[in-house]
């Protein structure tokens, strides 16, 4: 199967949370003690007090070092930082001891992302502070501590700071935002409710069980093994998608660019509202005898089908598609020694690849394209591409491909697709 552990957007794991300290631990409503700022960077003094801060609304973002999508979203928190001048924004650097963060590791992260993106993070960041550590415990980063008038008013996650809702608190309304609560006795290792996981089950042989969203377990995906042999797996806060995908890898060989979803299952329409992935996300474990992965997969695609009423098959279709073909003045470029590589990161200014296959870059571009690429060019031929920024521009894909002596032009090609659709 193609389990990706340990990843959920935005969602990702501190090595180690709890924090031994006397400090009680905030929340909603508290009040915020006097914290005293050692270690800070981005700021005219060598040390601070969070109240000099509090002037309006205050977030706390905490990240660490290696977490790409906490630092992914710093531009987003400098932007409105800027636009809203009653707004602070403090980048805390959660249990910078336990992660072996410190200021030149910090200063690093900070001027790659600069080089990579061009983004000047401006914000102040605090690092080495047990007290915060202490005061907002976190598991999963990024989390973002809502404050004003020195009170606690939301625990967040980043994709909860929005422009709406940071003027909603300006203006002293009710933030209506997704909290965020980590379950720190939560072990993803033992299944669901058992060993006090969420109840008693030390007996159980056999068992499929579909939940909504939990809160404060992350998102995961993974196989129980016992002695080699497969005991189940379990899903933890995936979307149906992923979910069907997986219980399908067999059949569902295609990128996302040549699967259709016919179901009208509501589940599969994102929306694009930040909280859809709460109400429309689920849990999924199963439990069996110690048996194989094929057997498991069998148990799984029953249970979307039961759970779900959702069914997937392969198909030849006729639709439109890019067909990459060589131009009459295409010239095989000259033999390169030099390693190949490349930069498709969503923020990254340059966008690349370099000296690597045709094939190789149509694989990766399918990624991005709202339509399939197919290679008719019938070489093995190394490319080297300045890619345009929005990598679904198809335009401006055509253009790139122009440069290097290659048509990508419109056209119809039957073609095996995968289709999701209901039972």
């Amino acid at each position: 199967m193609k389990y990706i552990t340990g990843l959920l957007a935005m969602l990702l794991p501190i090595l180690s949370a709890a924090q031994s300290s006397s400090i009680k631990a905030l929340s909603i409503e508290d009040t915020v003690p006097r914290v005293k700022i050692d270690s800070i960077i981005n700021y005219a003094a060598a040390s601070a007090h969070l109240a000099d801060f509090q002037d309006g609304l205050l977030l706390l973002d905490f990240w660490s070092t290696w977490c790409s999508a906490c630092i992914r979203t710093f531009p987003k928190m400098d932007s409105l930082k800027r636009k809203y001048k009653t707004l602070q924004v403090l980048l805390v650097n959660a249990q910078s001891r336990t992660t072996n963060d410190n200021r030149p590791k910090i200063e690093r992260t900070l001027n790659r992302l600069n080089e990579r993106t061009g983004a000047h993070i401006s914000l102040p960041v605090i690092y080495d502070n047990n007290q915060l550590d202490s005061l907002f415990p976190v598991l999963y980063v990024p989390q973002v501590v809502w404050i004003q008038k020195n009170k606690v008013i939301a625990i967040t996650g980043s994709d909860q700071v929005t422009a709406a809702n940071i003027e909603k608190a300006l203006a002293g309304d009710t933030v209506n935002v997704h909290m965020k609560k980590d379950q720190f006795s939560f072990d993803r290792n033992i299944p669901l409710f058992v060993n006090g996981n969420g109840g008693s089950g030390k007996q159980m042989l056999f068992r499929s069980l579909v939940t909504g969203y939990i809160e404060g377990i992350g998102g995961w995906k993974g196989e129980h093994v016992e002695n080699n042999k497969v005991t189940g797996c379990y899903f933890l806060n995936q979307s149906l998608l992923d979910l069907v995908e997986e219980a399908y890898a067999d059949l569902n060989i295609y990128q996302a660019n040549r699967t259709i979803i016919e179901s009208t299952n509501e589940n599969f329409k994102n929306s694009g509202d930040p909280s859809f992935k709460y109400q429309h996300s689920f849990c999924y474990e199963l439990v069996i005898p110690p048996g194989t992965q094929k057997q498991m997969i069998t148990y799984m695609k029953e249970d979307v089908k039961r759970y779900f009423g959702v069914v997937v098959k392969n198909e030849s279709r006729k639709m439109k598609c890019l067909v990459l073909k060589k131009s009459a003045t295409y010239k095989a470029p000259q033999q390169n020694s030099l390693r190949g590589h490349f930069d498709l990161e969503a923020d990254s200014r340059k966008k690349y690849i370099f000296n690597r296959s045709i094939l190789f870059a149509v694989h990766a571009l399918n990624e991005y394209t709202p339509v399939p690429i197919i290679d008719e060019t019938h070489t093995k031929d190394d490319i080297s591409l300045d890619l345009p920024y929005d990598l679904s521009d198809i335009k401006g894909l055509k253009k790139v491909f122009a440069n290097a002596g290659l048509d990508l032009k419109e056209e119809e090609r039957e073609m095996e697709v995968t289709v999701i659709a209901d039972l």
